[in-house]
């Protein structure tokens, strides 16, 4: 491996991301607003902080994932950048790995703010072994949603359609995965929907459920097998 060339790759990852203001604003900022604007609108205390700030959490890693991951990727084959990247000294599977750290590096610093804000206005601070979890299911639950953004991406990689898509699945997701309200405690149906979003049992393990780590890493393996076999059938087309 190229470490010079690769360090190279991620420093213009990063430097590229935190240049964008868009990119800071919607993954740094906006969660912290968002987190006291609704922190303070529910009456969130140090109680209720232990389900409200996973919920802030896993929809925040969740938005990126589906709107930065898929879209971005996709125009990196519309805009030839791919293409170029063929003169680069590195394979060009790093290009895509260089962005998802970066995209995860922002996701973590974002984590940190809100477990820090929940700390010092709602009077909750996580342990350590609360913040581990969260860390595992940030990790597995970006790659399972950035999996499932390629997959929609790609499918609409001509027509933009996946945008809607994106957009449906999201908010979707938002309110039927207990992430601000325990919606599944409305009736079984209400429960069982939920788990059509990763979101679901990444929440369940990040409020100290350890036994949900096995879905999660399901929900993970599906969405790659589902990811592969999208690039082998268009490659299928296109030989």
């Amino acid at each position: 491996m190229n470490v010079p060339a690769v360090t190279q790759l991620l420093r213009f990852q990063i430097l590229s991301s935190t240049r964008s203001v868009a990119s800071v604003f919607y993954t740094i900022v906006l969660p912290v607003m968002l987190f006291c604007v609704f922190g303070f609108m529910f009456g969130v205390d140090a109680n209720y902080a232990v389900f409200f700030l996973p919920g802030m959490i896993g929809v925040m890693t969740t938005s990126d994932a589906l709107f930065a991951v898929g879209p971005v990727m996709k125009e990196y084959f519309r805009q030839g950048i791919v293409r170029e990247f063929r003169g680069y000294p590195l394979p060009i599977a790093w290009l895509f790995v260089t962005f998802i750290v970066t995209r995860l590096l922002f996701i973590l610093v974002s984590a940190t703010l809100l477990a820090t804000v929940s700390a010092l206005v709602f009077g909750y601070l996580p342990s350590a072994g609360t913040l581990a979890l969260y860390a595992v299911a940030i990790v597995l639950g970006f790659a399972s949603y950035g999996l499932i953004a390629l997959c929609i991406s790609f499918v609409g990689i001509v027509d933009n359609r996946d945008q809607g898509l994106l957009s449906l699945y999201y908010f979707l997701g938002m309110f039927l995965s207990d992430a601000y309200f325990s919606l599944s405690q409305k009736g079984w149906i209400f429960d069982a929907i939920g788990y059509l979003f990763p979101l679901k049992v990444m929440l369940q393990l990040m409020r100290g459920d350890a036994a949900a780590i096995a879905p999660m890493l399901a929900w993970f393996v599906a969405a790659l097998g589902c990811f592969t076999l999208l690039v082998r059938s268009m490659r299928a087309l296109r030989a």
